[in-house]
């Protein structure tokens, strides 16, 4: 089960970190930059469906993996693209992206 990112990540034309494997328990790995005394740790997460991304959410079933040497060192940054929620528009639910809060 190969998606076009797969094939191009395969290839060499582009990285893609974030795949989610399970997608009953998501676990986010970052991806650590440290140059100098800056520290990044960039999340991301791949393609999930909004509705099952908010519900890993609301059941807590995410779970974002930290640094172990000094973890409040760490600058955090998780990328994803999600659906912005514009209000009830033929029937969409706020399930149907996922919320700041």
């Amino acid at each position: 089960m190969l998606s076009s990112l797969d094939q191009a990540c395969i290839n060499h034309y582009l990285n893609y970190f974030g795949k989610v494997k399970n997608i009953e328990k998501i676990e986010v790995v970052p991806v650590l930059f440290e140059r100098g005394n800056t520290r990044i740790a960039l999340y991301g997460v791949g393609h999930i469906k909004d509705e099952r991304f908010n519900l890993a959410f609301e059941q807590k079933t995410i779970k974002f993996k930290r640094p172990l040497q000094d973890t409040d060192k760490w600058f955090n940054i998780l990328v994803l693209h999600q659906n912005k929620y514009k209000g009830v528009m033929n029937g969409a639910s706020r399930r149907c992206s996922l919320m700041e809060s």
